[in-house]
């Protein structure tokens, strides 16, 4: 695999992920009640901790993003242009 095929990968990783994370956060903003609902029903939680839950989940995977695909992609645009 040259660092082409590698660039172009990550760009699409990462542009997959930033719509994953766009996703998610309207449909927490917007359906957060009816999630509430659907899981409450399931399991025993609380409305504070269910949203802690949603927040930290969101987080990580933004955190997980970040270090997985934009950071090298970035690093490998950077790299790039250096040489």
């Amino acid at each position: 695999m040259n660092l082409s095929i590698l660039k172009r990968l990550l760009f699409k990783c990462s542009v997959l992920g930033f719509g994953l994370l766009i996703y998610s956060t309207i449909a927490v903003y917007f359906l957060n009640d009816v999630a509430y609902a659907i899981h409450s029903q399931m399991f025993n939680v609380s409305k504070q901790h269910f949203n802690d839950s949603i927040y930290s989940f969101i987080t990580f995977f933004k955190m997980l993003w970040l270090i997985l695909f934009v950071i090298p992609y970035l690093a490998l645009i950077w790299e790039e242009r250096k040489g």
